[in-house]
């Protein structure tokens, strides 16, 4: 399968997808479904993760329409992703989509941020974790 998923770190719990071409949007829809299982038997209350799409310069067709339904998903979704997504290195044509799904998804605006590199997104979430709540 072209997008890889797992266990980044655990304190805090990151998961880890990297997307490499060619891909489909089944594929990321069957990884979600096993993320969100992999959540809920570690019953985590909190989810990071991390999409890396720093391998994949194209993208299957449909993504308005894919990525919409994500973020309508994401909106209402219960305990087990209330976590940050990070997106590395998303194509641009995927980054503008992005962008402009968190303005009409505007409780997504605070959970979708953007990195240019792995190491930066797991240090960013590193930090956001270490700040007094």
């Amino acid at each position: 399968m072209p997008i890889h998923m797992n266990w980044a770190e655990l304190d805090p719990p990151i998961l880890h997808y990297t997307i490499v071409e060619p891909w489909a949007w089944e594929e990321f829809q069957t990884a979600i479904e096993e993320s969100r299982h992999m959540i809920e038997a570690c019953q985590f209350t909190h989810v990071d993760m991390v999409i890396d799409w720093s391998n994949a310069r194209k993208i299957p067709n449909s993504t308005v329409s894919q990525m919409g339904n994500l973020f309508r998903r994401g909106e209402g979704r219960s305990r087990h992703i209330q976590g940050r997504f990070v997106v590395v290195g998303a194509p641009g044509f995927a980054r503008l989509i992005f962008e402009t799904l968190v303005k009409v998804y505007p409780k997504m605006s605070q959970r979708v941020l953007f990195t240019k590199s792995v190491d930066e997104a797991f240090a960013f979430l590193r930090r956001l974790e270490s700040r007094p709540q």
